[in-house]
């Protein structure tokens, strides 16, 4: 990115990290130590803490750029009444100054006006000795140029986290131990590299070599010896240099998870790309992936390599597989510089797991997509995502599932990425034309390049796989897995006593059976009348409102049941009632199925879970055809009237009606199903998308006021997400955005959530509801929109100070979540988002429920 040699790189990039904490060379800082205050100025001080970053900024513009503008030093130019501070040092100063996760913004120019009581005139000399000595250290002369100021400046996202990295590394006391003796610099920094050899090889970020190409049953088995078209084509397309986007889609369970594998290690083998990151839509996909990637990720390393794999979202420490594959967690320092503002010390070697920003630094990552498109939003540490991607291949599961304001967040972070010369695969199962089209425009923005228009959309360009480079666009048509070419039947239920019946006759028949329902209060309504009618059938429970001691729990267990290997033992007889949690990359399949109406892309995704796996009639794995007769999806919708009213679908789903608010698209989809009674895989996917997303469909006049607000909704969501992400035009620190939000705060999805700590009285103390495992607090909480809880209200039992002593013990200390204390009935007391108290109950069986749910 910045056109220079290896050799010219490492003396800037080394001479301006070594700027990095000029700021403490103010005596604000310095106080923070009175003794050493006094042993080394022979002052006595008490002064108020200011940011060191901050201070930096104020050396840097008041002292270190004039002094060198004045000697022609680093390309600075003097003369005018204002320096314009747009040259490529001032670029690359803030970067290395927002080594402490954000850049040092417009609201602290405050500390500008009087910089002499921060940096009295000792304090300046002895900053420009330093500033000298270090740059004729680094061999940097007068004459030295730096790299254009707008190269330095596209390039100064991905160097902001490498600042970020390397004091990390650098502030570990382990290999870098407190001094007391003066030495010259010259001398210490000969020491200094010795150590930092040491750190940096135990840190678990030098690249492992990459693995020559390998046969796919070298990656995945010996029994992985078809290819499905979509793998083989992978495994033979000629790749071009530079970055490159792969769209890939295909039906469900046509194997587009090792297609992209496949792709990805040609990409590691022939272009250098050095590892992945894989990015799904929920905690639960990922799991499921991790466990999946556990099995390949070596075989695209070398032998007897060491490869980091590191599972990558909020609860990934609760994951035992992952806990498994790192040795030991790092000790971080309790302590702050007093402003929150926490100093980098970290004294192990497994410092890489110990959150999911450095997750994305391992080599092979698997997580939500969540945390990768946390590097193009303002949250604390975004550059270090962006450097954990940088030379990688970023792999995006379930593309199709995204809303309109992650979508948008997505293509921002497309362009950063292609900007940055990475490869990204996009998996989906079908892509309307349109999304298409603007994950490929954000592409060419970051390769500066002219779009380029598709011209497969055609109901026979299915399953297809686009690839875009500076060179072509590519659009290939493709067959599909013959496993997965079939038919689905669609039938459509209205009732209760329906389903029921459809439940009668699987238990009958020993099958199971999964209703996937669109909110958590009609799966409760469902799973209530059920086992209430009928208490001797097994049925579970599965949604997103549960502590995730219990989900976890509830996701091993359907897995285990309903998954590849699952047979008729555990399967039949078996009722899972479920919200869209089961919906996206669980390799789980079902008998029967019955689907509440939903977008047809999702009812696609959906029936792509109902014979998905090949088995006998009993439900046993097999090797052969599937021998349970062709598959029946049943719709619970309200009949697809010809002149429908606008109550349509809400009066028949109320709750579900505010989940998918885009009525008119619900209708055009059941109509298209009911008209044909069935849909093939994979021909009739193309026009089913389009017949529902397409530019020319009519609705009726009943249903048009939906379609309208629907579009400006996503329009409004859209723009938010344009406003709140970065812009590759900008540069790191000059984003133009008014805060930086943490990484718990930071808005990946539209809908503020809070988490929600669950907790209980046991003797005199409080403590988690779930108590077993290492970290009972996450185990103890899940996430609640802030509408439903914002708040919980300290019982008048519980003294004051043992409630400020519980919430020091919660994750983050409880800044960004809400305690809340469960009587023995395990019920609380709650604020909701419009500030009414409201009834909470917990429910090892139904989760947490709110108010009127109770």
């Amino acid at each position: 990115m910045l056109g220079l040699d290896e050799e010219d790189f490492v003396s800037f990039v080394v001479f301006f990290l070594g700027l990095h904490d000029i700021g403490k060379f103010a005596r604000h800082f310095q106080a923070l130590q009175p003794e050493l205050f006094n042993k080394l100025q022979g002052e006595q001080a008490e002064l108020p803490y200011v940011r060191h970053d901050v201070l930096g900024e104020l050396l840097w513009r008041t002292t270190l750029y004039p002094y060198g503008a004045e000697r022609g030093l680093l390309s600075l130019t003097a003369g005018g009444r204002r320096p314009s501070y747009d040259t490529a040092a001032d670029y690359w100063l803030h970067t290395v100054l927002g080594h402490h996760g954000k850049p040092v913004s417009a609201k602290d120019a405050s500390v500008r006006e009087v910089p002499e009581s921060y940096f009295p005139e000792t304090a300046r000399e002895a900053a420009k000795d330093f500033f000298d000595d270090w740059r004729e250290l680094r061999g940097l002369g007068a004459d030295t140029p730096l790299p254009p100021a707008e190269t330095v400046a596209k390039a100064s996202w991905w160097l902001a986290g490498l600042a970020v990295l390397c004091d990390w590394l650098g502030s570990n006391q382990r290999y870098f131990p407190l001094v007391e003796e003066v030495i010259p610099l010259e001398e210490y920094w000969q020491r200094a590299l010795v150590q930092a050899e040491k750190a940096v090889q135990r840190s678990g970020v030098v690249p492992t070599p990459i693995a020559p190409v390998k046969k796919p049953t070298e990656l995945f088995g010996s029994y992985f010896t078809t290819l499905t078209p979509l793998q083989a084509h992978c495994q033979s397309l000629q790749l071009y240099s530079g970055p490159a986007l792969y769209l890939l889609e295909d039906v469900t369970g046509a194997g587009k998870t090792e297609a992209a594998l496949i792709l990805a290690h040609r990409l590691m083998a022939e272009q250098g790309v050095r590892g992945l990151y894989f990015a799904l839509p929920t905690m639960a996909t990922a799991n499921a992936m991790f466990e999946r990637m556990g099995q390949v990720y070596r075989h695209l390393y070398i032998e007897k390599a060491a490869p980091s794999l590191v599972l990558a979202h909020g609860a990934r420490r609760l994951h035992r597989g992952f806990r498994d594959a790192i040795e030991d967690y790092p000790v971080a320092g309790n302590n702050d510089y007093g402003d929150g503002t926490e100093p980098a010390q970290f004294h192990c070697a497994g410092w890489l797991a110990d959150n999911p920003k450095k997750s994305l630094l391992a080599e092979v990552g698997v997580g939500t997509v969540d945390q990768a498109v946390l590097g193009v939003l303002p949250s604390r540490h975004q550059s270090l995502r962006l450097l954990g991607l940088l030379g990688k291949v970023l792999i995006v599961d379930e593309v199709h599932a995204y809303d309109a304001y992650l979508f948008h967040l997505l293509k921002a972070l497309l362009t950063f990425h292609a900007s940055s010369g990475g490869s990204a695969i996009l998996l989906s199962a079908t892509l309307p034309q349109n999304q298409r089209q603007a994950l490929l425009d954000a592409f060419y923005v970051g390769i500066e390049s002219q779009t380029k228009r598709i011209e497969r959309v055609g109901e026979e360009d299915y399953p297809l796989m686009t690839c875009a480079n500076s060179e072509a666009l590519q659009e290939k048509v493709l067959e599909s897995r013959p496993e997965v070419c079939r038919t689905v039947a669609v039938e459509r239920i209205d009732s209760l006593e329906q389903a029921e019946a459809l439940m009668t006759q699987a238990m009958e028949r020993g099958e199971c059976l999964c209703w996937i329902r669109n909110t958590v209060h009609d799966a409760r309504w469902a799973w209530r009348e059920l086992t209430a009618r009928h208490p001797e059938w097994e049925i579970d429970l599965f949604h997103a409102r549960y502590a995730l001691g219990d989900r976890l729990a509830i996701e091993t267990r359907v897995v285990k049941r309903f998954g590849k290997e699952g047979g008729a033992s555990v399967r039949k007889r078996q009722i899972l009632i479920a919200t869209p949690v089961v919906e996206q990359s669980l390799d789980i399949d079902f008998d029967y199925m019955i689907s509440d109406l939903a977008p047809i892309d999702l009812i696609i995704q959906r029936a792509g879970r109902l014979h998905r796996h090949r088995r006998d009639q009993a439900g046993n794995p097999i090797d052969g055809e599937d021998c349970r007769g062709t598959p029946v999806l049943h719709l619970y919708a309200p009949e697809p009237l010809d002149e429908p009213e606008e109550t349509w679908f809400s009066a028949f789903l109320p709750k579900a009606a505010y989940v998918y608010p885009n009525h008119a698209r619900l209708w055009l989809g059941l109509r298209l199903l009911m008209a044909k009674g069935s849909f093939v895989m994979p021909d009739d996917a193309r026009g089913l998308i389009e017949g529902v997303y397409g530019d020319d469909v009519a609705f009726p006049a009943g249903l048009e006021t939906s379609d309208i607000a629907s579009a400006g909704v996503q329009s409004s969501e859209g723009s938010l997400a344009d406003y709140n992400a970065f812009r590759i035009t900008a540069h790191y620190g000059a984003t133009g955005v008014g805060r930086w939000w943490s990484e718990e705060r930071a808005p990946t999805r539209l809908g503020d959530s809070t988490p929600v700590y669950l907790a209980r009285r046991e003797g005199g103390d409080i403590v988690p509801l779930r108590q077993e495992g290492e970290f009972p607090w996450q185990l103890s909480s899940l996430s609640m929109l802030t509408a439903k809880i914002a708040s919980a209200q300290r019982p008048a039992a519980v003294t004051e100070a043992l409630w400020e002593q519980t919430l020091e013990t919660l994750p983050a200390k409880g800044r960004w979540g809400v305690l809340l204390l469960l009587d023995q009935e395990d019920k609380g007391i709650a604020d909701n988002g419009y500030g009414d108290s409201v009834t909470v109950r917990y429910s090892g069986l139904e989760g947490l429920l709110v108010g009127d749910e109770c």
